[in-house]
């Protein structure tokens, strides 16, 4: 397995990494809906979500980037998610901790791998040349906060019980704001924004499957690139699947209308119990 080129210096790949890792830990929580758990393991941050057989909410995040990946970090890792009764997880390397050694040790402790996510980033100074209008963009109100988590499950068909209170509880939490795009009467459209430090992550967003096509998306981004902006932040970040085979990744599409380019591929490391 070959090491993708890394495209940006470490230091911008910590913040990028760090600024995720932030924005999900306040699900993971000892009031949350759902039993969650999050444990700093060498360096990086395990989630887990035992009822909810969904990746996204059993990973690891940021690991090797503060100290070399080893056999023991990994063991560490498989024992928590063992523990907490998860049946399979995956962890996420930048580029830079990306090495044959890293491969071997990965290998020989039970991991291949899985796929890849896109990490993409955008400077805020940069100019938005690609503005629309025609739909206005408001703050999700405390009266709608349970129609974030619904959208959400409805448009990535997830159908487990509670999750979509477990996503509800970012609404109103530290450095979360949220839109919601309003037609016919009822909510089609919403997108998170989470500000931590110089990064602005571009959280959770979904727009109902009779509403996709319009640029309602569009439209959550620019606004929260604008308010981005006016908090003083210096790069936006978010992420997404990778683009493979000629297969076009909506929601990559619509970073790049925006100015989002790509920083690297995340390698999706998995282990199955």
């Amino acid at each position: 397995m070959k090491n993708p080129t890394a495209t940006i210096d470490l230091d911008i790949v910590r913040a990028l990494e760090y600024s995720e890792v932030q924005y999900w830990k306040k699900y993971y929580r000892e009031t949350a809906p759902l039993k969650s758990y999050a444990s700093v393991i060498g360096g990086g941050m395990a989630f887990a979500v035992p009822g909810i057989p969904v990746l996204a909410m059993n990973r690891v995040v940021g690991l090797g980037l503060d100290y070399s990946i080893n056999r023991e970090q990994l063991r560490t890792i498989v024992g928590f998610y063992q523990k907490v009764g998860v049946k399979r997880f995956f962890i996420q390397l930048s580029p830079q901790t990306l090495d044959e050694t890293t491969f071997e040790i990965l290998q020989a402790s039970g991991f291949r791998h899985y796929n890849n996510w896109t990490k993409h980033f955008r400077p805020t100074a940069k100019d938005l040349n690609t503005a629309q209008e025609g739909f206005p963009i408001l703050k999700l109100g405390l009266e709608d906060v349970s129609q974030f988590g619904k959208l959400i499950c409805t448009c990535f068909d997830w159908k487990y019980d509670q999750l979509d209170h477990w996503l509800n509880q970012s609404v109103g939490a530290p450095g979360y704001q949220h839109y919601a795009v309003h037609m016919d009467e009822q909510i089609v459209g919403v997108g998170a924004l989470h500000v931590e430090g110089e990064c602005a992550s571009m959280a959770f967003a979904a727009t109902l499957p009779t509403y996709r096509g319009l640029g309602i998306q569009q439209q959550l981004l620019q606004k929260r690139i604008e308010v981005a902006r006016q908090l003083g932040c210096r790069y936006l970040v978010s992420e997404t699947a990778e683009e493979i085979n000629g297969k076009t990744v909506t929601s990559a599409r619509n970073m790049r209308r925006v100015g989002f380019e790509i920083a690297y591929q995340r390698q999706n490391w998995i282990f199955e119990f």
